[in-house]
């Protein structure tokens, strides 16, 4: 296993993750990416915008990810 010095963090979020109970500042200090679920589906995220916006204001890396369910 790699020392923590060579671990990159990160979490994923998505629309139960509301983007103002998120302290953005102090999740930098720990965490070096995030990614956002972008899309449910055929719809957009209803947070993605803020948390995208959240995630760069912070100056974390920011990924996104489609999520696609078979019913």
């Amino acid at each position: 296993m790699p020392s923590d010095s060579t671990l990159l963090r990160g979490i994923d979020i998505s629309y139960s993750q509301n983007p103002t109970s998120i302290n953005w500042e102090r999740l930098a200090e720990t965490h070096h990416f995030v990614i956002c679920r972008s899309t449910y589906g055929t719809r957009l995220d209803s947070h993605i915008t803020r948390h995208a916006a959240a995630v760069r204001h912070a100056a974390l890396t920011l990924g996104l990810y489609h999520f696609w369910t078979c019913h």
